[in-house]
């Protein structure tokens, strides 16, 4: 598990690399940390709190839905 700080930690979860943001009510947010666009690890934008993808600039909210592209996919996780 690699952590950023006490809010935002990238985590495997059942073989899928997983980024978790923690907000300010202790609710974990957690996303896909691969861009569906081009398979890049996706950062965390702690200004906008956002998930972006420094490849080709694909961002997406705290839920994992596309805010823009090039991706057209978002980054939710399945509860399966």
């Amino acid at each position: 598990m690699i952590y950023y700080d006490d809010s935002v930690k990238i985590k495997m979860i059942n073989g899928k690399r997983c980024g978790i943001y923690i907000d300010n009510d202790g609710n974990e947010h957690i996303v896909s940390n691969i861009c569906p666009h081009m398979k890049c690890n996706l950062i965390f934008n702690y200004v906008d709190k956002t998930w972006d993808c420094p490849c080709h600039a694909s961002r997406f909210d705290i839920d994992g839905n596309v805010i823009s592209g090039p991706s057209v996919f978002d980054i939710k996780i399945n509860n399966e």
